[in-house]
């Protein structure tokens, strides 16, 4: 299963998408339950902008419905841990070595290299 962008970066000024546009990225279930920095921008400078700025978390840039956040938001987080897993199981040595984490942070690093493009 091929992992593909599911957010677009919520900071206005981001230029990490394709022809310095807001970024297309990939953020699993897991980093939404867990409210990361992920549910909201392609990179930790994007996000440190946009506290910055002091956009409400309400205007979360996802593919998600509002009532498909609020499943998501229901569900207990092992449980989500445990799809965000299954969804990420072809990346299982880097999940082993990185965490979620970092896992996330290398699929988007692969991402935005092609939006660059």
């Amino acid at each position: 299963m091929a992992i593909k962008p599911n957010h677009i970066c919520a900071n206005v000024n981001c230029t990490n998408g394709e022809n310095g546009t807001r970024a297309h990225y990939y953020a699993c279930n897991y980093c939404s339950r867990t409210a990361s920095w992920r549910r909201l921008c392609c990179s930790k400078a994007c996000y440190a902008e946009l506290l910055k700025s002091r956009v409400s978390a309400q205007e979360i840039c996802t593919d998600k419905s509002r009532a498909e956040m609020d499943v998501l938001m229901d569900t207990p987080i092992e449980q989500v841990k445990q799809d965000t897993l299954k969804e990420l199981e072809e990346y299982s040595e880097i999940i082993e070595t990185s965490g979620i984490s970092g896992t996330i942070d290398r699929i988007n690093e692969t991402l935005l290299r092609k939006n660059k493009k």
